[in-house]
């Protein structure tokens, strides 16, 4: 493939994902709505989807973590699930803002996901489509009194970010969460 060609197929992917975008945020209002998350984010209250919530629980025993993350997925959406092998920005994810939080051993879903048709890819891949409880332990770094997290994914097909904020605090042994939020990028 020539430089310009190179160049043409480059900005014609940049337009082509940037007009995606746009017209995911489209034409989606449901009727009812939930103030932002923890005061520290400041948002508005933005309108969420009937039956979708997002909740953080888990146990915290040294400086391991066991998380457990359950979602509520309404009827007709789905979410690309964390155990697609492909590399999708609004697949399911947990992160953490201290990157020496790391995972140990496998993430594990209940009810399993399942193959679900992905339109824009058009291929398979695993996506939960029913309330699912999704667990995972992490190592924690010693010595922190606060490390922050965050739960996010896109809810298809609406194709809203949405994200859960939260906060483990290794030597109360608690983990405390702010409320669902869209969360759309800078």
């Amino acid at each position: 493939m020539s430089r310009f060609s190179s160049s043409v197929f480059a900005w014609v992917l940049l337009l082509f994902s940037a007009a995606t975008w746009t017209a995911c945020q489209e034409g989606h209002a449901p009727a009812n709505t939930v103030p932002g998350p923890a005061p520290e984010a400041q948002r508005p209250g933005l309108p969420l989807p009937e039956g979708f919530d997002i909740r953080v629980d888990g146990r915290v025993a040294g400086s391991l973590l066991n998380l457990q993350v359950n979602v509520d997925i309404p009827d007709g959406s789905y979410v690309i699930s964390a155990m697609s092998d492909r590399d999708y920005l609004g697949k399911f994810q947990v992160s953490f803002s201290d990157s020496t939080v790391q995972p140990m051993g496998s993430l594990t879903e209940s009810p399993v996901s399942m193959p679900g048709w992905e339109p824009w890819d058009q291929v398979y891949t695993p996506m939960l489509f029913s309330s699912t409880e999704i667990q995972q332990s992490w190592i924690l770094p010693t010595g922190r009194d606060t490390l922050k997290g965050q739960v996010f994914f896109v809810l298809e097909p609406q194709c809203v970010p949405y994200a859960l904020d939260f906060r483990v605090l290794p030597r109360q042994q608690q983990i405390t969460s702010g409320l669902v939020h869209p969360e759309y990028p800078d």
